[in-house]
């Protein structure tokens, strides 16, 4: 039994908080690829969109809730059927389930929101060239996703599908934001 404590730690130590999560490098991956992923884990793929890969550059250099500058690759935006931000959560905020930030709708921001977010700018980073949306009036969820984020990248994904099908959120989107 303690050998195999010593070496669950002996691998967290070597290879970081990854070997917990699954998490993986991140790796350029292809439109095929990310579809097939997703297929594996049971993900509808007709909800998957993508990153105009130009964007995800933009992305990188935008603070995001008053903290430091830098992408947040698990996050989701909810925006109002007005277009305005409703919700909005980043991964470093916490644990969904911790912060019991689902338990209400729209969500529980725990730290405020980005105001200027909108669902218009939003709708400007989709990749149209590999297919474009047309969000219908109601409520709409963008949830980012990427491959290399693992078991948990996957388990906050499906805590936010499971999420959209009890609140009836008309447009649900999985923005894929891999490098491709």
């Amino acid at each position: 039994m303690k050998i195999g404590l010593f070496g669950l730690f002996l691998a967290c130590i070597l290879s970081g908080c990854a070997f917990l999560f699954g998490a993986k490098e991140p790796k350029i991956e292809t439109v095929a690829s990310i579809y097939k992923y997703y297929n594996r884990k049971h993900i509808d793929t007709a909800k998957v969109i993508f990153l105009i890969p130009t964007y995800l550059d933009s992305l990188k250099l935008q603070s995001s809730k008053g903290m430091e500058v830098g992408f947040r690759p698990i996050q989701f935006r909810l925006f109002a059927p007005d277009g305005s931000i409703a919700a909005q959560h980043v991964s470093c905020e916490g644990f969904l389930k911790q912060f019991k930030v689902l338990e209400t709708f729209p969500p529980t921001n725990i730290m405020p929101i980005d105001s200027f977010l909108t669902l218009e700018n939003e709708l400007k980073m989709v990749d149209i060239g590999v297919k474009a949306i047309e969000p219908k009036p109601g409520f709409s969820l963008f949830i980012y996703s990427q491959v290399w984020t693992g078991k948990f990248g996957t388990n906050y994904l499906n805590n936010l599908l499971e999420y959209s099908q009890k609140h009836s959120i008309t447009n649900v989107y999985i923005f894929n934001t891999d490098e491709r």
